[in-house]
């Protein structure tokens, strides 16, 4: 879920062009950062497209000392699409065509003391590479500057990235020089392009907000070392042309039917594609609750301690895996129990404790949730995160341990004829909302898990797109209610539509213009089909796909589940 280990290298891309132009100048009180301006190729929210960040600095014979970029939260760069340049590759002008990302051109004075003591004002070009990153760091970018004309020699420089409490990223560059082929060099401007696509991939990706979005430059110079700043803006808009479905699993095990310690897996997957999810509210199963004694202050880590890296072993209660692909690598790590909240409010939280998952690997990460007690539409208890970052997460999941220090117990057996069922909603940045019930996957006593209830839809690639569909529960099948997306929906051409039960026969089906109806007896599965003529789509194929078709089962021995499938 998270924070930028991605956005980090794009920043710092940004911190490199910019520190790598910034070379030595004169005195001034007045020194800053001025006329700061953000331009992107598109105002499409989440789309791949270039940024171009321009700014002058006042009194520019001051010299500069120190540089940071702060980039918005949700801007973010993949450095798994580019190439590579290596330390020897930067240092002889010799990096990967495919290793660019972007371009810089830097505004200078030059003071030649030879033949007359003439200031010259020159523009430097340069490029902008996916460097290798050294170790512990989730990337590092490299830019070569090319100063024409022989005044100045080439310019070479690297630079890491620093990530923000707001999930955005920093590029910070610090002690620049202050000449150049022993000539004192003064920066006026800088002008860098960063490339939305590299080589037919995705590279720069706008926040999936639709929103102002600041950039913030900050400056010092060697004379005057309080830091200066200044910032520009950019909106994104056509939130509702991106899209979101989230899909979730769940997997229950004890140690068999009279444990009732439950070790407990929940699982968020996305696309590259999607907007970010900004909120995700898990509600256990009824039978669910807290192994309270996990929960005792005593039990738990403070805020301080958490901050730090440094809670106590007794306060852990399982596990967090997190994959984005922006890296190349997951991030891990323990998970918590963290203490209240002491500025929460008291009538939302009711002092609840948190629940802190600290997360390691190419970034350091660090995500607190809430604890939550539910009162409608069912009472239940759970956790929310809130204010995640804007970043792909291709794979999230949270494990809590089982066994007798478990957190989560129950109070019936999770094998038994009704399987636990969570209760999901998830918002996202673009303003959409899935909510949702899904089925765990039990295991009990060692045996091999069981899968209750699935289902699935795919629209099928022929110029005459047809649809599949189907449900499968090991209860058995009563009925089976399949409810189309907007998108898409049926004529009232039935001999378009064929239903089956999962051995072949037939099964009797109602018909509407958003909704499948599906009757069955002792069906463990249903497939239905539905011919071009039967369907009417409002836009093309990969407009609908995506899209989530809502299917309730109820079931032979009673209870239903509503479950969420998504189209492929």
């Amino acid at each position: 879920m998270f924070r930028g280990s991605v956005t980090r290298r794009i920043a710092a891309t940004l911190a490199i062009a910019f520190g790598c132009l910034a070379l030595p100048a004169a005195a001034s009180a007045e020194f800053a950062p001025t006329n700061v301006q953000v331009t992107p190729d598109s105002t499409q929210a989440g789309s791949n497209s270039d940024l171009r960040i321009q700014f002058t600095f006042s009194d520019p014979d001051e010299q500069v000392k120190d540089l940071i970029v702060g980039l918005p939260p949700g801007l973010i760069g993949n450095p798994t699409v580019p190439e590579t340049c290596s330390a020897a590759q930067l240092n002889s002008d010799a990096c990967p065509a495919a290793s660019q990302v972007g371009t810089v051109t830097t505004g200078v004075t030059a003071y030649p003391t030879d033949p007359l003591p003439v200031p010259v004002p020159l523009s430097v070009d340069g490029s902008i590479y996916n460097f290798t990153p050294q170790a512990g760091e989730p990337a590092r970018f490299g830019i070569v500057l090319r100063p024409v004309g022989g005044l100045l020699g080439k310019i070479t420089l690297q630079s890491g990235v620093g990530l923000r409490d707001d999930f955005g990223l920093d590029t910070i560059l610090t002690n620049l020089p202050t000449e150049s082929n022993g000539l004192r060099t003064d920066i006026t401007s800088m002008d860098l392009t960063l490339n939305g696509s590299v080589h037919g991939g995705g590279f720069i990706r706008k926040p999936t907000s639709c929103a102002a979005h600041s950039v913030r430059v900050t400056a010092n110079s060697y004379d005057s070392p309080e830091p200066r700043a200044a910032t520009a803006s950019f909106a994104t808009t056509g939130c509702d042309q991106l899209e979101f479905t989230p899909e979730f699993a769940a997997f229950a095990k004890t140690e068999g039917p009279d444990d009732r310690t439950v070790e407990t897996t929940t699982q968020i997957k996305q696309t590259l594609e999607e907007a970010g999810l900004r909120t995700a509210k898990v509600i256990l199963p009824p039978a669910f609750g807290p192994n309270t004694a996990r929960l005792l202050p005593q039990n738990s880590c403070g805020e301080d301690a958490f901050e730090q890296g440094d809670c106590p072993a007794r306060s852990r209660v399982g596990g967090a895996v997190a994959e984005t692909p922006v890296l190349d690598e997951s991030i891990s790590g323990d998970v918590f129990v963290v203490d209240p909240d002491p500025e929460a409010d008291p009538d939302v939280t009711s002092g609840q404790p948190r629940l802190g998952l600290d997360l390691r690997g190419p970034l350091n990460l660090r995500l607190l949730g809430q604890f939550i007690i539910q009162l409608e539409p069912r009472i239940g208890v759970g956790v929310v995160f809130d204010d995640l970052p804007d970043i792909p997460i291709s794979n999230f999941e949270l494990t809590f341990d089982g066994g007798p220090n478990g957190l989560n117990t129950t109070a019936e057996d999770i094998c038994g004829p009704q399987p636990p069922v969570f209760d999901l909603t998830f918002d996202s940045y673009s303003g959409d909302r899935e909510t949702f019930s899904q089925d765990a996957e039990t295991e009990c006593g060692g045996g091999p898990p069981v899968g209750r209830s699935k289902a699935r839809a795919r629209l099928t690639d022929a110029k005459r797109p047809a649809l599949q569909l189907g449900a499968r529960d090991r209860a058995g099948i009563k009925r089976a209610t399949f409810a189309m997306p907007k998108r898409l929906r049926f004529t009232k051409e039935r001999s378009a539509v064929r239903a089956r039960t999962g051995n072949g026969r037939p099964a009797k089906f109602a018909l509407s213009k958003r909704a499948i109806i599906v009757r069955a007896t002792d069906a463990r599965s249903l497939r239905v089909r539905v011919k071009n003529s039967g369907l009417r789509l409002k836009g093309s194929p990969g407009k609908i796909r995506g899209k989530r078709v809502t299917v309730t089962i109820r079931r032979d021995g009673g209870g239903t589940t509503s479950l969420k499938a998504p189209i492929r």
